[in-house]
């Protein structure tokens, strides 16, 4: 599989919800490192941010339980 075809799969993997994310940022995180090397330096901070989605997702969920409720005033 080429590097293309790894960022398309990193693409689809982005287009999920949160909840999805963070379950599979470890398939995002093997396909990172598979690529690193090859990829633009702006591309590759971009997608290292992807690769650490867990570490937010505790905020996110917060920020979700905070949206729902100001939705439900």
């Amino acid at each position: 599989m080429g590097n293309q075809a790894r960022l398309k799969d990193i693409s689809s993997l982005l287009d999920k919800d949160i909840n999805t994310l963070v379950q599979e940022v470890d398939q995002i995180r093997d396909l990172l490192e598979l690529i690193v090397q090859g990829i633009p330096s702006a591309l590759k901070a971009s997608l290292e941010f992807a690769a650490h989605l867990d570490d937010y997702f505790a905020m996110v969920g917060k920020a979700s339980k905070n949206i729902s409720s100001r939705a439900t005033m």
